[in-house]
């Protein structure tokens, strides 16, 4: 149920970006925007649902080294086709896009396929309704991270210019490293693993230390 309902919503929701990509261009990037671009990194979010999921679906599973295994192949199939594309090819940007739009398809197909495979095709409309209940709430709040994580490039593209957007992105990325490499993995783990603590009687205590500790590392 969560596979397809959600596949379907990234579909749509992205499928319909894809058409409105030239006038995204235009507001996010202006006259120095390229619609092709924003159409390739659309099309890639439309198949992300096939990855997303699943890959949920692994860590609820706890099958830790599966997921390593599937996020190093969808690495390794990207970084190929960016030597291929922009070395040989000479594609520049187009180039890193087209090679994570492959990856996404290839590595969500495979995933997708697995899950429908060990759960069957079903859909319970009572379980869309109750992830649906669920997760709306969600969607607000993950649209205000992403707004305050990233409308200060377009700030910072009126004021100057894209060279610096650039520079400013490199220095972001350095510094995020910290909670990429440290803090990450215990989130992927958490996000599969809080339910299950939540039913222990001690769950007040692991819940307390685990934000106490995640807080601290992150400041």
């Amino acid at each position: 149920t969560a596979l397809i309902s959600g596949s379907a919503i990234f579909i749509a929701v992205f499928g319909a970006l894809v058409f409105a990509s030239g006038s995204v261009s235009d507001l996010v990037l202006g006259a120095d925007g390229s619609a092709e671009h924003f159409k390739i990194i659309f099309l890639t979010m439309m198949f992300f649902g096939g990855i997303e999921i699943p890959l949920v679906f692994l860590r609820a599973q706890q099958r830790s080294v599966y997921f390593v295994v599937i996020n190093l192949v969808k690495l390794i199939i990207q970084l190929s086709l960016n030597i291929y594309f922009i070395v040989v090819l000479q594609w520049g940007i187009a180039g890193v896009l087209y090679s994570g739009l492959i990856a996404t398809i290839a590595v969500g197909c495979f995933l997708t396929i697995r899950t429908l495979f060990e759960t069957g095709i079903k859909f319970s409309s009572r379980i869309f309704s109750e992830l649906l209940y669920y997760g709306y709430p969600l969607i607000f709040t993950n649209l205000g991270a992403f707004i305050l994580t990233y409308s200060d490039r377009y700030f910072l593209k009126y004021f100057s210019n894209l060279s610096e957007v650039g520079i400013y992105s490199l220095g972001y990325k350095f510094g995020m490293m910290v909670s990429i490499l440290l803090l990450a993995p215990f989130q992927q783990f958490w996000a599969a693993e809080m339910f299950a603590v939540a039913k222990r009687d001690d769950a007040s205590k692991v819940f307390r230390d685990f934000f106490t500790y995640s807080t601290f590392f992150s400041i």
